[in-house]
């Protein structure tokens, strides 16, 4: 249901504010279903390119860490959380 809204919502162009959240929502529901997890970190990773400066780059990149994790992939769970902690060092 997740999916299917925020895919909705991007279909209505809205600025690039919103748009970005609703990537990380569409992310965030992508990534509980186990056969669309890499449609999932190739939109975290997309945002986190798109304005790294961005406050949604950083909770992307901490998805994209802690997803690592869930999915034990270690050695991307090291390299995203490295770059969060250089990137974001006073974020909470």
């Amino acid at each position: 249901r997740g999916e299917n809204l925020a895919r909705q919502a991007l279909e209505w162009k809205p600025n690039d504010a919103v748009a970005a959240l609703l990537k990380m929502d569409l992310a965030d529901a992508l990534f509980e279903q186990p056969e669309k997890q890499q449609e999932s970190w190739k939109i975290y990773s997309d945002l986190v390119q798109a304005d790294p400066s961005s406050a949604i780059a950083a909770r992307a990149n901490y998805n994209l860490a802690f997803a690592s994790l869930q999915t034990q992939q270690y050695d991307n769970a090291l390299r995203w959380t490295d770059r969060f902690l250089q990137t974001y060092p006073e974020d909470p």
